[in-house]
């Protein structure tokens, strides 16, 4: 069969292709006509590899910041293919060093902000906000070259049989001692978000492959979080009235059909995802009592403790009865 490779400026024919392996239409449809939020800070290639009839076989987004000589691929997409996906991967490596760039970084969806890393195992369990793929996208990335360069993961719990003597007392300590410990407000949410935005970008600065967007870029991202997360179990840390850490779990809705099961689910969700944590460094020992208060959210139900970088774990260890892999991939070019 004969391939062939298109990128950079799609035909209207070619964009509906492209899109049609696509997990998040409204998002890539905004990048490819350079109209999303963030587009300003980036310019997004297309690269698509299609046979004779237009369907598209492999494809993915190429990002390049100005100033940079990384390059990163995002939104890959493709069929269980070795021979199109070293297609793509190799049309995008020639062009990426034309440019000037180095060595590329990916699954990197255009921006930090978008989403990123490549699960690498227990592809037949999912939860809400992983960043998921098919079992065989770690294949097509490591034939055409590619390494691991940055590791995550995610701790599996099971329903809490234990207490940590450790973390209850260090929750007792700082509520003791001028710590107000309150949940996420209906009334006051965009104003709680801008709270967590200035903690959570000055906490992930360092983070691999971090790009700063601005305050009302962020609000306009996650907003619509207000429609999916139980209030209640999102937690915010006070001192002297100054802002000082943040604990946000999600329902896992991965599971769920139609709204009632979603409503329902979101209410009393039977596993929670922890996917972000954040306390500011002048608090040592705060974390432990999140670790804590984790503890409790849990009650009697399964969670997760998502994306961790590197070998850092959460508290509560014994807890864990599985571990999922992710990695974010670089290749030199």
């Amino acid at each position: 069969m004969r391939y062939e490779l298109i990128y950079d400026d799609l035909t209207r024919k070619q964009t509906k292709e492209f899109l049609k392996l696509s997990r998040d239409k409204r998002t890539e449809k905004q990048i490819l006509a350079g109209k999303h939020i963030l587009s300003g800070y980036f310019d997004a290639v297309p690269f698509m590899v299609c046979d004779e009839t237009g369907k598209v076989y492999s494809r993915c987004i190429f990002t390049h910041y100005k100033g940079e000589e990384k390059g990163y691929i995002g939104y890959f997409e493709s069929l269980d293919n070795s021979k199109t996906a070293k297609l793509l991967f190799e049309k995008v490596r020639e062009y990426a060093k034309n440019i000037g760039i180095t060595e590329l970084i990916g699954p990197y969806n255009c921006s930090f902000w978008l989403g990123s890393r490549i699960k690498l195992d227990n592809f037949n369990d999912t939860y809400t906000g992983e960043p998921y793929n098919p079992h065989y996208y770690p294949r097509l990335w490591f034939e055409s070259g590619f390494e691991v360069f940055e590791e995550y993961h995610s701790n599996i719990y099971k329903v809490p049989d234990m207490r940590d003597k450790k973390c209850a007392a260090r929750l007792e300590y700082f509520k003791n001692n001028g710590f107000i410990f309150a949940n996420m407000t209906f009334f006051g949410f965009k104003r709680q978000l801008c709270e967590i935005y200035k903690l959570l970008s000055k906490l992930y600065s360092d983070f691999p492959e971090y790009k700063k967007i601005t305050e009302a870029e962020f609000l306009k991202l996650y907003m619509p979080l207000k429609k999916i997360l139980n209030l209640k179990r999102v937690l915010l840390v006070y001192k002297d009235g100054k802002f000082a850490a943040f604990l946000v779990s999600f329902p896992d809705y991965s599971k769920t059909k139609g709204l009632f099961d979603f409503l329902k689910t979101r209410k009393d969700p039977k596993r929670l995802i922890f996917m972000y944590l954040g306390v500011d460094p002048l608090h040592k020992g705060l974390g432990s009592a999140l670790a804590e208060i984790m503890r409790n959210m849990q009650e009697n139900r399964l969670s997760v403790g998502a994306l961790i970088h590197g070998q850092k774990s959460l508290y509560y260890g014994e807890l864990v009865t599985k571990r999922y892999g992710y990695a974010l991939l670089k290749k030199h070019i």
